[in-house]
């Protein structure tokens, strides 16, 4: 089993990313952009409706996370999946996501095109990895189904991310004045693995 071989694995990037999120959400809300109210997680009330993709949500484990904060029956958000298995979505389809979609990432989204710049969010959590997923044309196909003020959170291994070149990716896409990094951060992505945690943000006017 795939959930129970990365545990063993000591996988960080799905809590890492769910915990994230969160904090991302109440401190735009703090911005001026009412969605959360309560620091600390509890006795969440929602102030306007959320929409979060997982992209390469496999067998939704960012989900579940999210889940574990607030509870199986009440995300405080409508969240939605896409993954190119259709039997790790199945796994999915109990862990608080509304819908799940088939997607290959590394192809433009064109069945996404009808509901792009409506997502309040996008999280990518262990997808851009070796034998997955690369920065292009993913990164921007993303980033275009953000709202004005939306995130993109992304989970990348160091490794993968020097030998692919997101960080040239990442210069083109900010330098057009659309988007801006608000985290680059390093984290245990696995027992002895450090991978990057990218937070994104698609600027107001873009």
């Amino acid at each position: 089993m795939y959930d129970q071989g990365v545990a063993s694995q000591g996988y960080f990037g799905p809590t890492v990313v769910a915990k994230k999120l969160v904090s991302e959400l109440l401190s735009a809300s703090s911005e001026g952009t009412p969605i959360f109210v309560d620091i600390n997680m509890k006795n969440v009330d929602i102030i306007k409706d959320i929409e979060v993709l997982d992209a390469g949500c496999g067998t939704g484990l960012v989900g579940q996370e999210l889940a574990k904060l607030y509870g199986q029956d009440s995300l405080p958000l409508t969240l939605h999946g896409c993954d190119i298995s259709e039997d790790m979505m199945m796994l999915a389809s109990n862990r608080g996501y509304s819908d799940l979609k088939w997607c290959d990432l590394t192809k433009p989204l064109d069945m996404y095109a009808h509901v792009r710049g409506t997502y309040d969010a996008v999280t990518i959590a262990g997808t851009f990895t070796d034998g997955h997923v690369g920065p292009s044309p993913a990164i921007e196909e993303l980033l275009a189904l953000l709202k004005p003020g939306g995130l993109l959170l992304a989970t990348v291994r160091q490794s993968f991310f020097e030998e692919m070149g997101f960080g040239k990716v990442l210069e083109e896409v900010t330098s057009e004045g659309e988007c801006s990094i608000v985290e680059m951060s390093e984290f245990q992505y696995l027992a002895g693995v450090v991978a990057k945690l990218m937070v994104i943000r698609k600027d107001v006017g873009a």
